[in-house]
């Protein structure tokens, strides 16, 4: 049982700072892709209405 809470001592932060690392990459690429799509928007725009 000792050994269990040891290992779970060491799993336990690590898979919490794994939980969090994955949302944030996940967020910030979410957000990059919305960038790409606008701008690529806005220049489909502007060429239509030359």
């Amino acid at each position: 049982m000792e050994a269990f809470l040891e290992i779970l001592k060491i799993v336990l932060p690590a898979a919490m700072v794994f939980v969090a690392t994955y949302i944030i990459l996940r967020s910030m690429l979410e957000n990059d892709q919305k960038k790409r799509e606008y701008e690529i928007r806005k220049k489909t725009t502007m060429l239509c209405y030359r």
